[in-house]
């Protein structure tokens, strides 16, 4: 915990101040509302200590497995909601940069190699629409070219005595996201992404912007 509040400037602990008291009540009203409209029951509960404030967000370590806790912005009361797989570190960095645990449109820079923008894009969860022009449920994987050519090799599902549609129907391809829609990528779920984009930002240069998406 130590190590991300220096790293992000970070005050630890209950407010001292009647300023920092008023913006964690805004915070844990903004957050009860959230989940609310969640239809979540229960308690917020977390220890004051582990409370962390930056100039612009409360977090508080309302925690359970699967989830890591919560990020309220202070000018806007938005609630990220921090699912499990990203470090701290990580969930901290990507709210900074607009990479949120929802849906959000993913532009890159027009100048972004597409190699990188292909590795990239393994780790999103698109919403697509199938052949049959239904969308999924909830975000669903991209799948690599050369999986794509290998399935194809099976007899149609058609063809079959009783047909069942392979799962993979319902995903397109990278090649054919990017030529579709390279440089902006929108409704989609970069959240286990993180690491992978902090990495190519510091390491290669990567430059992008990420907005929450619009409700459908």
């Amino acid at each position: 915990m130590q190590a991300v509040v220096e790293e992000f400037s970070l005050v630890r602990g209950a407010p001292e101040t009647k300023e920092s008291r008023e913006s964690l009540d805004f915070a844990l009203m903004h957050l009860k509302q959230h989940l609310e409209k969640e239809r979540f029951r229960g308690t917020v509960s977390y220890n004051t200590r582990d409370l962390l404030r930056s100039q612009r967000w409360w977090y508080v370590p309302f925690r359970w497995i699967g989830c890591m806790g919560f990020i309220v912005n202070l000018d806007s009361g938005y609630v990220n909601w921090l699912g499990s797989g990203p470090s701290l570190s990580n969930c901290f960095w990507g709210h900074e940069h607009g990479l949120f645990c929802e849906l959000v449109d993913f532009a890159f820079a027009p100048d972004t190699d597409l190699e990188l923008a292909k590795k990239l894009l393994l780790r999103f969860k698109h919403m697509y629409p199938n052949t049959d022009g239904v969308y999924p449920k909830e975000p669903v994987w991209y799948i690599e070219d050369k999986t794509r050519t290998d399935l194809l090799a099976y007899p149609p599902y058609s063809a079959r005595a009783s047909p069942v549609k392979p799962s993979w129907s319902r995903e397109i391809t990278i090649s054919d996201a990017l030529a579709t829609n390279f440089p902006l990528f929108k409704r989609h779920f970069v959240w286990f992404g993180i690491p992978e984009i902090r990495q190519a930002y510091e390491r290669k240069g990567l430059r992008f912007t990420s907005t929450p998406s619009d409700p459908a």
